[in-house]
């Protein structure tokens, strides 16, 4: 097994864990329930992880989760329509639904 992605949150932990199971790549998820244990171990040691099975799926994993991780943006969008922020990740305005362009 080798560790493949270090994961912010659960929920990205499991959808590169499912994008890496539609290519065919055993992976499993470890730490999944050790953020409750933040502050009794290091930060480090908390967040989940996804390790696959093979270490010779490495570089195809690697190429899944970078295609991921290009769609996830810290940044906000400017709605041009209403005006509103939206999550960088958001291609419709969660106000106005319209086509969100702009970014600040």
């Amino acid at each position: 097994m080798r560790l493949v992605y270090l994961a912010a949150n659960l929920i990205d932990a499991q959808i590169v864990n499912d994008l890496l199971s539609s290519e065919r790549i055993s992976s499993k998820i470890l730490n999944q329930s050790a953020i409750g244990a933040t502050g009794e171990i290091p930060l480090n040691q908390v967040y989940p992880e996804v390790w696959i099975q093979q270490d010779s799926d490495y570089a195809n994993a690697r190429v899944i989760i970078e295609e991921f991780d290009k769609h996830i943006s810290v940044e906000d969008i400017l709605c041009n329509s209403c005006g509103e922020y939206n999550p960088g990740n958001f291609e419709y305005c969660w106000n106005c639904h319209q086509k969100v362009l702009a970014h600040r």
